[in-house]
């Protein structure tokens, strides 16, 4: 697995960077040691010789395992000593060449959102960072509490399990839901999941993409009932958030049982995505 991204990167990074003709052979040296020769088809041979193609190369040669024969074991050739040098963190299942890039890259973003906000920098790099110190703020955000929270569900409408006997279900309009939903930024999904796409048969027109619902846990899980480990583990979480939220215990078991037996009759009328 880690030999097929290797490769592929190598060879989508030649493909995009280079491109000159060359038959490639690898001769063998003392110590099964392996090095390949090009023999140019062309009156002068480019190279790229970028920052970024030698570092490539180097990472390509610093993974590679040159006391393989290639021909008993190419993987463990190409590939030997990333798998040696390469430690799987506590909080990754696996790591690839390509997760590694990401991690690095996701770095570079974090450095650059912690950067000072420019006055003439572009609003939405503004509102990023600016939302970036909101959320990296844990003496404020510990200060205001549940405050924040509870004016934020008063916009959307309510949540009834918080409501009690002042929620009124004629009051309720799901489509205002949606607008009030779409006002603050949310997704809507939880209601119907419409969006804007590019007609099929005729690229040049949009359509409105109408489909199912987002459900809270996936389909599979739901489909299984209550008896399910996971979904009761769904089910306790829900309960545990809602009351933490100040809803009544007693009545956010009733209720959320309620709401949870509804969203399993939605999964077994769901389409499998």
């Amino acid at each position: 697995m880690y030999a097929a991204n290797l490769l592929l990167f190598v060879i989508t990074y030649i493909l995009n960077s280079n491109s000159y003709s060359s038959q490639f052979n690898a001769e063998p040296l003392l110590g099964n040691t392996y090095v390949i020769t090009a023999h140019d088809n062309v009156e002068e041979q480019k190279i790229c010789l970028s920052p970024g193609c030698i570092h490539t190369a180097s990472k390509v040669l610093e993974y590679m395992d040159p006391e393989v024969d290639p021909c008993d074991d190419f993987y463990e050739f190409t590939c030997g000593n990333f798998l040696k040098k390469t430690n799987i963190p506590d909080d990754k299942s696996s790591v690839t060449s390509f997760s590694i890039i990401s991690d690095m890259l996701q770095e570079q973003l974090r450095t650059m959102i912690e950067e000072p906000i420019q006055d003439n920098e572009p609003k939405p790099f503004q509102l990023t960072k600016k939302l970036y110190r909101a959320c990296m703020n844990k003496t404020l955000i510990e200060n205001e509490g549940l405050r924040t929270i509870h004016a934020i569900l008063q916009e959307l409408g309510g949540w009834p399990v918080l409501e009690g006997p002042m929620w009124s279900e004629a009051d309720f309009d799901w489509r205002q839901s949606v607008y009030r939903f779409r006002k603050v930024g949310y997704s809507v999904d939880y209601f119907i999941d419409f969006s804007v796409g590019v007609d099929v048969k005729n690229s040049t027109k949009r359509i409105i993409d109408l489909d199912q619902a987002s459900l809270g846990l996936r389909r599979e899980f739901l489909t299984k009932g209550l008896d399910d480990k996971i979904v009761g583990a769904y089910y306790n979480y829900m309960v545990d958030i809602a009351v933490l939220f100040g809803a009544d215990r007693d009545r956010a078991v009733r209720e959320l049982r309620e709401s949870l037996e509804f969203e399993m009759k939605l999964a077994n009328v769901s389409k499998i995505r």
